[in-house]
């Protein structure tokens, strides 16, 4: 016991910091003493601090043995005001402890006038210990009130829910985003960016820059086969093979915010039946300092679930709360605006992720929103589908030559629905428009709140949606895990489907096939599929400071949004181990270059890039992509397609080149070895079938 106290002392006076991301203002303090702890804790322990300019070393002797820590500090103003030195101190060495580790946080404070110095812990296993020391001896004090500035850019993610590559304005939409229009206009627009086909996949991509089937995401935790339960890879949660992008941040002195969807722990399930189990995996387990999340929301104003055995749990901080009320993108926008003004005061740089619920179904919206879009679809998703073709062109997203491609087999011509059919398919096309409207909105409550603070224009922004728009039926079955009487009955008993009531918190509703071709317009198919449709949407990067407009093509995934965050931060991924434990590296690229101009393109044309999720396979190498889909979707054979000339995946090279087929089959095989690929048995895809494929 006395040598973990010893080990946790030593740790907590380590004083270090690397001043590569740091600006220090006025004198360098120079600091060298030793005292003996006389408070509560650890009576009778000596301790020698050494402190000059921005490295710090510290010495702790108990009748065990002898400890030495090192630390980064930064400056803090938590301290009495008596202290004229003040830091947070994170451990990044600590030699001959047992109880102090890397990453651990203390606050330090030393009054050399009245010889007083405390270690408080904040994280790790001293938290909320408080350690007092009385300096018997010191050295030198030549102490100044020195302020340190940690000078990195703020970093907000902000991730829309199933919004399709068309949905926004400046991908040809006539919904109207004033605040996403004024991010393009000064950011750069990625329009060859890909994600995962679903929800949690990507986002576990994002927070770990690691391949889903070596994270824990192999499949969603909804779809897991008995012939995938136990394989690793495909745990139905971020595993801890992985360090998370937050977890980084935080230990090089990121203040680390989330609000939204997870979708990363407990899935479906409750988690009250096996709560200590679950929390290991909420988001405040994995690097976020202040979270309000739900693992996966249901209805937008309620804590209706999304199935029957589906029942919404929000934490906060990683301990269950009340289900918020009021729309839950509102709640979720409130909750990070309190977030970035609770710290804001010490100059610490901010890492705020904010996972919205639009426009995932059930479709919904406060009825402001949804009467400014009354009427707005009454022509039909075959004419806006058109319009929004005819818009791209104009600006220079797709070629003018370009022939739109053909309607999906299983939505039937506008001109073919009767008048009451009509007025429905529209109805639930409005609803969506006033959610992306909601969304816009609530997005720049954020950015105004950035400018109001001084924040905004040292703060990258990306903006992304987790994937193409959805084109399943909530009110069937299929996909949800039920049996289909079970699930009929539920929606029957606990949702108001009558037309009137269309919209509000108690329906359940989806855009169906026909508004999702439109929303992916003129990509091939929609999420939960490796085609463009479900995998390409649009990336937005606001850089700090003024910019211009720009725009790239070059191929770009997910995981490279996880690598250009720690980029900009100044952080390097920790490789293969992190604390002692063995750790995935990252597989993502840092997009800097591109942005910075340097380069064009990330990835050379001879690279292959892989996906695989629900049996369904993609390989992108250059301008070629290699597309399998399995049946009830496809017919299970590869196809290969020229992205530069055929961006809807409908001209199937396959036959003209063969070996190149070969060659990115072949491409395809080394991924699923190398991560460990376990495809389906028996899953049912009819949720995503929305007739043939080609």
């Amino acid at each position: 016991m006395l040598k973990i106290i010893f080990s946790l002392l030593i740790i907590i006076i380590l004083l270090s910091m690397p001043a590569t991301t740091l600006a220090q203002i006025d004198n360098t303090l120079t600091f060298r003493a030793k005292g003996i702890v006389t408070g509560e804790h650890f009576n009778g322990g000596r301790l020698w601090t050494s402190i000059q300019g921005d490295k710090a070393t510290t010495i702790t002797q108990w009748s065990l043995g002898r400890s030495l820590i090192h630390s980064n500090v930064i400056s803090s103003t938590e301290c009495e005001p008596s202290f004229a030195i003040c830091f947070e101190a994170t451990i990044t060495d600590a030699k001959n402890t047992a109880a102090v580790k890397t990453g651990d946080k203390f606050l330090i404070g030393i009054d050399p006038e009245n010889k007083k110095q405390t270690i408080i812990g904040k994280v790790g296993f001293l938290e909320n210990t408080t350690v007092v020391l009385t300096l018997d001896k010191i050295y030198t004090k030549t102490v100044h009130k020195t302020s340190v500035v940690d000078n990195r850019p703020n970093i907000l993610v902000a991730v829309l829910d199933d919004t399709g590559f068309a949905d926004l304005a400046f991908t040809g939409s006539e919904i109207p985003t004033p605040t996403l229009d004024a991010l393009r206009n000064e950011g750069k627009l990625f329009t060859n960016f890909h994600t995962l086909p679903t929800c949690s996949p990507t986002r576990s991509v994002l927070l770990s820059g690691v391949d889903n089937h070596l994270n824990g995401l192999g499949t969603m935790v909804e779809g897991l086969t008995e012939n995938q339960k136990g394989k690793p890879g495909y745990e139905g949660y971020l595993n801890y093979d992985v360090v998370t992008i937050p977890q980084l941040l935080q230990d090089s002195g990121y203040h680390t915010y989330m609000t939204g969807k997870w979708h990363l722990s407990y899935g479906m399930t409750d988690p009250a039946k096996n709560w200590e189990e679950q929390v290991k995996y909420d988001p405040h387990s994995r690097g976020f300092e202040e979270t309000l999340s739900v693992e996966i929301p249901g209805s937008h104003f309620t804590n209706l679930g999304l199935a029957p055995t589906h029942l919404p749990i929000a934490t906060r901080n990683g301990e269950q709360v009340d289900y918020p009320q009021g729309y839950i993108d509102d709640v979720f926008t409130d909750t990070m605006i309190q977030f970035i003004d609770k710290n804001r005061q010490d100059q610490k740089p901010m890492f705020m992720y904010l996972a919205f619920w639009n426009n995932h179904w059930p479709i919904q919206a406060p009825t402001e929103y949804i009467k400014k879009y009354e009427g707005k679809y009454d022509a039909g998703w075959d004419k806006i589908r058109e319009q929004r073709f005819e818009k791209q062109k104009e600006l220079g997203l797709m070629p003018n030559n370009m022939i739109l491609s053909p309607r999906n087999n299983a939505v039937p011509a506008w001109d073919s629905l009767n008048a009451t059919e009509q007025k429905q398919q529209a109805k639930k096309m409005e609803i969506y428009a006033a959610m992306l409207d909601s969304l816009d909105h609530n997005l720049g409550r954020v950015v105004d709140h950035l400018k109001e603070t001084g924040e905004y224009d040292n703060t990258i922004i990306f903006v992304f949606a987790d994937n193409g728009a959805e084109a399943s039926d909530p009110t069937k079955a299929a996909g949800h895990g039920a049996d289909p009487q079970e699930y009929h009955h539920w929606v029957d008993s606990h949702f108001n489907n009558t037309f009137a009531n269309w919209g509000n918190g108690d329906s359940i509703l989806g855009i169906g096939p026909g508004w999702a071709q439109v929303g992916n317009t003129p990509l091939f198919r929609e999420k939960g599929l490796e085609t463009e449709g479900g995998t390409r949407v649009p990336m937005l990067i606001k850089m700090t400071g003024k910019s211009q407009e720009s725009s790239s093509s070059a191929f770009t995934r997910v995981a490279d949004v996880s690598a250009t965050i720690l980029d900009y931060a100044n952080v390097v991924h920790p490789g293969t181990t992190y604390k002692g434990q063995k750790v995935h590296s990252m597989e993502g690229k840092t997009i800097r270059p591109i942005i910075d101009g340097t380069v064009a393109q990330i990835y050379d044309e001879d690279e292959a890039v892989s996906a695989e999720l629900f049996g369904n396979s993609a390989v992108y190498k250059g301008d070629y992509k290699a597309l399998l889909l399995v049946p009830p979707l496809g017919d299970g054979k590869w196809k290969l397609f020229d992205l530069s000339h055929d961006i809807g995946e409908q001209n199937d090279l396959s036959s003209k080149y063969p070996d190149k087929l070969d060659e990115m089959v072949k491409d395809y095989n080394d991924y699923s070895k190398r991560v460990g690929v376990v495809p389906p048995l028996g899953l049912d895809l009819s949720v995503f079938s929305a007739g043939d494929t080609q």
